[in-house]
This record gives structure tokens, sequence and C-alpha cells, in this order.
């Protein structure tokens, strides 16, 4: 590969003059497209990025009949998903199965990952259910804890840092006590 003589090189990048923000923005209204988005026909949507047409949501699990409305475990055919009977949320959707990290589950109409303190209840209930979840006393905030007979579990949700997400079981029924989990000291929940 040949390159341009240096003082050549110079010439062309003096001459050249310096893109700004302001007339990178312009650029993108004029176009029609907002920060890097490809604008797409009547008859598409922009979905994961990309414009997509009718056949695309017709038969995806993951952006069955619009953009975003997953199947979870069930199918979809025809834009609608099949849940194997089981019970679909509000926008079409099956229910999510989560763990807790600890050998048990719920399900619901939440996506994976949403670790918000709803979502520990909820992890703490199926290990325990009908137990009343506390804060744990050396934990920061953002965590939450409910005893059995001879444990504690503790959840943390976001706001806690790098602890959201992770789980715990200590060997001691008193969340005052209670083991922090934190990433990589614990499992995660989902």
């Amino acid at each position: 590969m040949r390159s341009a003589p240096r003082g050549r090189a110079i010439i062309a990048a003096v001459s050249r003059p310096p893109a700004t923000p302001l007339l990178l923005a312009l650029a993108l209204a004029a176009s029609g497209c907002s920060d890097g988005e490809e604008a797409c026909s009547a008859e598409e949507t922009l979905c994961a990025g990309e414009c997509r047409g009718a056949a695309f949501f017709a038969a995806n699990p993951f952006h069955c009949g619009a953009c975003g409305v997953s199947c979870g475990a069930g199918t979809c055919a025809a834009g609608a998903c099949d849940c194997g009977g089981a019970a679909t949320c509000g926008d079409g959707s099956c229910w999510t199965e989560h763990e807790n990290g600890l050998g048990q589950s719920w399900s619901d109409c939440e996506p994976l990952d949403m670790h918000t303190r709803a979502q520990a209840e909820l992890a703490a209930a199926a290990w325990n259910p009908g137990a009343t979840a506390a804060y744990p006393g050396g934990c920061a905030i953002g965590c939450l804890c409910t005893e059995r007979v001879a444990e504690a579990a503790v959840w943390c949700y976001l706001g806690s840092g790098t602890r959201a997400g992770w789980a715990m079981a200590t060997p001691d029924a008193d969340c005052a006590t209670a083991i922090c989990p934190d990433r990589g000291y614990g499992v995660a929940w989902r």
C-alpha cells in the first residue's frame, strides 16, 4: 500500500473543515434520523437497530407481532405468542420464569434481570412463602432479607452497586447479621 507524500497529507487535513457537533446534528436532522438511526419506509418498523418488515414480526419469538414482545418459552405464529396454555401478559407476551438463585422460581410479566425491590420481594417469597422481608443489618441500601428456621437469605437489587442481582443464604436465621452477597460472592438471581 502506497502512502501519500507527507506534505500532501498535511495540506489535505488542513483544507478540510473540522466536523462540529452542530454540523453533525444538522446533517442527521436533514436525513430524518437521530443518533445514527435508520429512516424506515411506511411498511417497516425500526426494531433492534434495523428497519423490519411484517415478516420479521410474524414468527420471531423475541419480537412477536411488535418490537420487544417476547414469547419467553412459547412460540410465535402469525404475530401472536402461543404460550402453551400458560398465562399471557397484557401485550400478548408469555409470562417470564425467574430464578431466585437459591433453587426456587416465580413467573410474571417482567423481563429477566429486572433487579427491583418488587422482584427481590418475589424472589424472597419464592424462597420462604408468607415471610416478611426486612432490610439486612450489614448490607447496603438496596438489599432485602427474609428468615427461615435455620437460615436467612439476602437479595440485592438496583441501587446497591455491585451487589445488584446477587443473592446469598447464610446459616444464621437473623437478618441483622446475615452475610451480604456481592459480585462473585453469592449466586445470581434473575
